[in-house]
């Protein structure tokens, strides 16, 4: 699903019709991101994806490299580089080292499967990769009310996400996406 969806029904929720009207209608990125309830659930979006990724769920990505130089500079890569699952040069399975800014790894074709934190850059991005849609929302919900003071329903919000993450990690299912 879009991401301006989730952020839709989180807005329904919330009650900030301004963003939920928003999202229903043609705007562009640049206009959403100029509404201050919006932009702040498009961050709390991005804390989410950081979150799962960095704690309970790994994004994988494998990217092909040519190295000359034993080393792959951490901003060559496509995502935000988080650690390396495998390592193969030349089709076969290849020692590396981590430095604080490059991988240190043979010369030749490389190629590097690595775990990553997703970064969404607008409502268009697709969330399927990251999350299912009903755990993100919560996990939206969750964050925003915590950052704006509402602590009782951010721990009933997280509780719920928290269920969805432990569901999610024992049988692969997701529960229904929460609605107003």
């Amino acid at each position: 699903m879009q991401l301006k969806k989730i952020i839709a029904n989180v807005a329904t929720i919330l009650g900030l019709s301004d963003v939920a009207e928003l999202t229903e209608g043609q705007a562009t990125d640049t206009e959403l991101m100029a509404n201050t309830n919006y932009n702040i659930l498009f961050r709390c979006a991005n804390l989410v994806a950081a979150n799962v990724a960095g704690n309970y769920r790994d994004c994988i990505a494998t990217q092909q490299f040519t190295v000359t130089d034993n080393k792959i500079e951490f901003s060559q890569f496509g995502n935000n580089f988080l650690k390396a699952t495998e390592i193969k040069c030349n089709g076969t399975p290849a020692d590396f080292d981590i430095y604080i800014n490059f991988l240190k790894v043979p010369n030749g074709t490389v190629n590097v499967t690595y775990a990553y934190i997703p970064v969404f850059e607008s409502g268009d991005d697709e969330t399927r990769n990251v999350l299912a849609d009903g755990a993100f929302t919560y996990g939206i919900l969750a964050e925003y009310s915590f950052i704006s003071g509402m602590f009782n329903e951010a721990k009933i919000y997280n509780a719920k996400f928290e269920e969805l993450l432990f569901g999610m990690s024992k049988t692969g299912r997701f529960g229904k996406m929460p609605s107003a």
